[in-house]
């Protein structure tokens, strides 16, 4: 279970608590449901605020390479227009694409990953999307089950000609497993630069691992 709370322009908040299950059939593949539900103040203007199911997210990632302590995965995303409220989701199918690399350097982990996202069907009266990520990760595991990570992130909106859209944030998670099977963690992020869309958010998460 996650929930993030983010900070956008003209005093506009959204809040996502997103239930979450993982599945892996295979130790190279795992399989994933985010059913999320999505509250939006809109801060400023007529508009009232909205809470209720936002789009669905499943995703599937394989590892279909591990060398001593190099690894490669691909994945895919596939979002479905569920929300209940234009407000609350984009009204787009969507589909993203993700390509990863983990090099592990004793407790370091070095994981840079490129996702790219890409509406194919929906709404026409709502904008498509065409997103590009690239986030150079770096995850540090520390003793009693501590760990962090750093989260840099670069956004290019293919969309957006003006390139007004594109964005720097930077993000540091910090968790803990509190036993074997359960931990938790905090992510808060701000923008760097860029898109003044887009200002703060703090993200927690609570993890349950069953056998």
């Amino acid at each position: 279970m996650q929930n993030s709370y983010a900070d956008l322009s003209d005093d506009t908040k959204f809040n996502s608590l997103r239930l979450i299950g993982e599945y892996a059939p295979h130790p190279s593949l795992s399989l994933r449901l985010e059913v999320p539900l999505n509250y939006l103040d809109p801060g400023s203007g007529d508009r009232s605020s909205q809470f209720g199911l936002g789009d669905l997210r499943a995703r599937a990632l394989w590892r279909f390479w591990h060398s001593g302590p190099a690894a490669a995965v691909v994945g895919v995303d596939l979002f479905f227009p569920t929300a209940t409220d234009r407000l609350l989701g984009t009204d787009k199918y969507s589909t993203a694409f993700t390509a990863a690399f983990v090099y592990q350097i004793d407790k370091i982990f070095l994981i840079p990953i490129y996702q790219h996202l890409i509406s194919y069907a929906g709404k026409r009266s709502r904008s498509d999307l065409n997103i590009a990520r690239f986030q150079p990760i770096v995850l540090a595991q520390w003793p009693r089950g501590w760990w962090t990570t750093l989260v840099p992130g670069f956004l290019w909106d293919l969309e957006d000609d003006l390139l007004t859209k594109d964005t720097f944030t930077l993000g540091l998670e910090v968790g803990k497993a509190l036993t074997e099977r359960l931990s938790v963690s905090t992510r808060p992020a701000f923008r760097v630069y860029g898109s003044e869309d887009f200002g703060w958010s703090v993200e927690l998460a609570l993890s349950y691992h069953f056998e």
